[in-house]
């Protein structure tokens, strides 16, 4: 189950097993399992979690967050410099970036967050070097 989210969501589920029975249903079948409700007994050992948490990120090479940061903030810093993005554009474009480049999405807020702080602080140098362009005769 873990495997599916972290490749299609960018980000492990909190309650891996709280998934739509036709998504368990199916991934059991591909796992050869009869009964998709056993699915639900995955949370009673947490460590287990964390063990497949650990291999996927290293089988699927995926970066936590905290790894990927600044080169998204450069990224995000970029697009403010070239586009007129708006602020729901660029976190569009931030959840791309980090799906590309196999990095763990924070949650949404951070990362609105992120993406707001970084709009906010580029606009500034922005607006003041338009401000100061010299004007067409």
């Amino acid at each position: 189950m873990q495997w599916g989210t972290v490749r299609m969501l960018g980000t492990f589920l909190s309650a891996p097993a709280d998934v739509p029975p036709g998504v368990a249903t199916f991934v059991a079948e591909q796992l050869g399992i009869d009964d998709a409700s056993c699915l639900k007994l995955y949370p009673e050992r947490l460590p287990t979690q964390h063990e497949h948490a650990r291999e996927i990120r290293k089988l699927l090479r995926i970066r936590d967050f905290d790894d990927g940061d600044l080169q998204l903030r450069q990224h995000i810093a970029g697009r403010v410099w070239v586009s007129n993005d708006g602020p729901r554009a660029l976190f569009d474009r931030a959840v791309t970036w980090l799906l590309r480049n196999r990095v763990l999405l924070p949650g949404l807020t951070p990362l609105g967050y992120q993406v707001a702080e970084v709009r906010k602080g580029e606009q500034r140098p922005l607006t003041a070097r338009i401000a100061h362009a010299p004007t067409p005769m």
